[in-house]
């Protein structure tokens, strides 16, 4: 089955925010969310504009909610993983405005040309 594509809707003038929801039981390997976000942070590591958030995001809650807006005016995404061993929720923030299609043109325009793919965006 392939992922269900879920995107959070509010009432918020800039930010995005993407659910994904897996289900471990039709994985290959047996995978836990702490194993998925172990995965996802060693994959990720050196990508200087993706943030994989710490398994205990606790902190990086504001009074227990999902801050939204916590990406703005960066070219940044944090990548959250939540669940257990039997259910996973992947979810991603990003500025729309900023890591949305004209952060993307920026940033591959700079890979393309050979230049720092920061350039122009931080």
């Amino acid at each position: 089955m392939p992922p269900l594509f879920t995107p959070i809707v509010g009432n918020y003038f800039q930010s995005d925010a993407v659910s994904i929801p897996l289900l471990p039981r039709l994985f290959v390997k047996k995978r836990a969310a702490r194993d998925i976000q172990q995965l996802l942070a060693e994959y990720y590591k050196d990508e200087r504009f993706v943030r994989i958030m710490p398994y205990d995001s606790e902190a990086h809650l504001e009074d227990g909610f999902f801050n939204l807006t916590a990406c703005n005016q960066t070219n940044r995404v944090d990548i959250f993983v939540f669940g257990h061993q039997d259910q996973v929720l992947l979810i991603s923030r990003f500025d729309n405005l900023g890591k949305g299609a004209s952060g993307a043109a920026i940033q591959n325009m700079n890979l393309m040309l050979g230049l720092d793919e920061s350039s122009g965006l931080v």
